[in-house]
């Protein structure tokens, strides 16, 4: 019985790396882009609901057909960058995103 094949890739989201354990990688490059984003939400793993979907998929800065098969063009440990279709909210150290600092720090204002 051949040895069984979990291949693992490394992925690139905003500032954060997502390792996805892809099994023998017959999934399409698009599955493993989906998996990589709704993860970025590491509470309730729905990132699609702030980045959206899987524009485009670079591995050494060069655009990879998100329908090809990941174990035909991805090796064990390899890093790829996911670009999602919505912009990736910035955080301070504090965990609040950019925006929502700025509102918290704001006087109130009573007209």
């Amino acid at each position: 019985m051949p040895a069984k094949t979990n291949i693992k890739i490394h992925c690139h989201v905003g500032e954060k790396t997502i390792v996805v354990s892809c099994g023998s990688g017959k999934q399409r490059l698009r599955w493993l882009g989906n998996v990589a984003l709704s993860r970025w939400d590491e509470e309730s793993f729905q990132g699609w609901r702030t980045l959206g979907i899987p524009e485009k998929i670079l591995k050494d800065d060069t655009e990879m057909d998100l329908g090809s098969s990941i174990r035909d063009i991805l090796e064990d440990g390899m890093e790829i960058t996911v670009l999602p279709s919505m912009t990736i909210p910035k955080y301070d150290r504090t965990g609040l995103k950019q925006s929502e600092q700025i509102e918290a720090s704001e006087p109130s204002r009573v007209g």
